[in-house]
């Protein structure tokens, strides 16, 4: 019997890589500390492959250099290069785009979080989602809404939904929050909205 596959112990950051293959944190560290990023597929075959050098997967970019992401900022990873930091204030990972062109992220500004897009390719160019602030974003499957929690003092808070435009330029609707009728009624799928 072949030894079992050892993940980070906390905050694994597991995330598909395609229909087959599963990009994992492969340490016992916490908090991202020498973190090695590899791939395993889904039924065990093939042992684990190398990836990049740490964080948790966010996916490939537009050019498709690796981007991470992890509780102290997002990563770009190209062939070759060694890792560069795109932007060293993000919290929590973030969340890549579909086309691979943005990130979503949220960081501390004072006392309150903000959801901000970033673009890969020019990490200086960065928009706020929403005045009112929010974090743990997450791009629709189709890349035209962005779902994240709102700020909020107590332990339940309200999850909020933007349409984005990234043409002509980058614009984002009224933040809408998402009742549990049009979020988690039987006939409707959680998938579905992303």
């Amino acid at each position: 019997s072949s030894a079992p596959i050892r993940v980070a112990r906390e905050h694994p950051g597991m995330r598909w890589i395609d229909s087959t293959r599963i990009a994992v944190e492969t340490s016992g560290f916490r908090f991202g500390q020498n973190d090695r990023l590899e791939t395993v597929s889904a039924d065990g075959s093939g042992g684990v492959q190398p990836l990049g050098t740490g964080g948790m997967f966010l996916g490939r970019s537009g050019d498709g250099a690796l981007v991470t992401g992890g509780l102290t900022g997002i990563w770009v990873e190209r062939t070759g290069e060694d890792r560069k930091s795109l932007w060293n204030d993000a919290e929590c990972g973030g969340s890549l785009s579909p086309d691979g062109s943005w990130v979503a992220f949220h960081r501390h500004e004072g006392t309150q979080k903000v959801v901000y897009v970033g673009l890969v390719s020019y990490p200086s160019r960065q928009y706020r989602v929403a005045k009112e602030g929010g974090h743990h974003p997450l791009w629709s499957r189709d890349g035209r809404r962005l779902y994240y929690a709102a700020n909020s003092a107590g332990p339940v808070t309200s999850l909020m939904v933007v349409d984005v435009r990234t043409e002509p330029s980058m614009s984002f609707s009224d933040p809408t929050g998402l009742s549990s009728k049009s979020c988690c009624s039987r006939s409707t799928r959680i998938d579905s909205m992303t």
